[in-house]
């Protein structure tokens, strides 16, 4: 039976930026946060990771570019140890696509909030509880890196 066991993570890039066109929240949506959520499942040698990476508002969306308070990226990499034998390959895929990532996505959640806490401008954003892993394989937005051999 395939096996994986959480080691650490890293937050592989973060970029925050004040959105100088910013003038109100909007009359009736308030702050406008627009997010886009991807994730990449790998394995390499005898290592697993899981990577996520959210993107909070594009400086490209002019819409509610004046009720936008700020600009967010963030990829958080998570590492795993894993077991398996050859022919569970596709069990630790599918442990790597759900598992793991339901274990990495509170760490993001934790990391954004504290970040927007501490910038002291704006109220404090929280990404929503959610079923991680079903979101982005439902909207296609994870991908899968060694699984093919």
């Amino acid at each position: 039976m395939a096996s994986i066991t959480f080691k650490d993570y890293i937050i592989e890039s973060s970029n925050y930026r004040t959105n100088p066109k910013f003038e109100k929240p909007h009359d009736e949506y308030g702050l406008v946060i627009d997010e886009d959520i991807s994730a990449e499942v790998g394995i390499k040698d005898d290592k697993g990771y899981v990577k996520i990476k959210v993107t909070l508002n594009k400086e490209d969306n002019t819409k509610y570019i004046d009720n936008t308070p700020f600009f967010l990226e963030v990829v958080i990499r998570g590492i795993f140890s894993h077991e398996f034998e050859k022919e569970e390959k596709n069990q630790l895929k599918s442990l790597l696509g759900s598992n793991a990532l339901a274990i990495l996505y509170p760490y993001l959640r934790s990391y954004i909030t504290f970040l927007t806490a501490n910038t002291n401008q704006f109220p404090t954003y929280i990404l929503p509880v959610i079923n991680f892993a079903k979101m982005v394989s439902d909207e296609k937005k994870i991908s899968f890196i060694g699984f093919d051999d």
